[in-house]
């Protein structure tokens, strides 16, 4: 193999490994997968938030409609934006899951989020997640608690 097909294959198997996950799900319900669930540290009271990568292997979107967890007072399903050079975040009603494809919680876009903690969580921590999907049901991930 040349050069050049050598950097095409290097270049597609990095494509195929971000595109297909790496490694297995954190959890699965029907074809919804959820990968990599993680949120941030913060003291008892504050808020935080959790993030992930949620893909949809079917045939028909689906959208995360609710979260819930007992890590937390309230919990809501957040987008954060930037309008006029201030950012923002709120809540939205769902995430849609298109398919075949993914929608990634990430900061500074949508996520999930913890108000008023019911407990402190530490790096290496990790709480349980209800995510209820409209088409799929609900799933219950653990998501990690990491250093920011």
């Amino acid at each position: 193999m040349n050069k050049n097909g050598f950097l095409f294959l290097a270049i597609a198997i990095v494509f195929f490994v971000s595109c297909t996950g790496s490694g297995k799900p954190a959890a699965a319900i029907g074809s919804i997968r959820i990968y990599d669930p993680w949120g941030r540290p913060a003291d008892k009271g504050e808020n935080s938030a959790v993030y992930m990568v949620i893909k949809n292997g079917g045939k028909e979107n689906d959208s995360l409609v609710k979260a819930e967890s007992s890590a937390a007072d309230m919990v809501e399903i957040h987008q954060t934006t930037m309008k006029d050079n201030v950012m923002s975040m709120s809540p939205v009603n769902e995430i849609t899951v298109p398919s075949n494809g993914q929608s990634e919680l990430k900061p500074d876009s949508y996520h999930i989020m913890l108000m008023n903690l019911t407990k402190k969580l530490s790096p290496g921590d990790k709480i349980d997640v209800d995510l209820t999907f409209g088409k799929t049901g609900r799933v219950t991930v653990q998501a990690e608690i990491r250093k920011q």
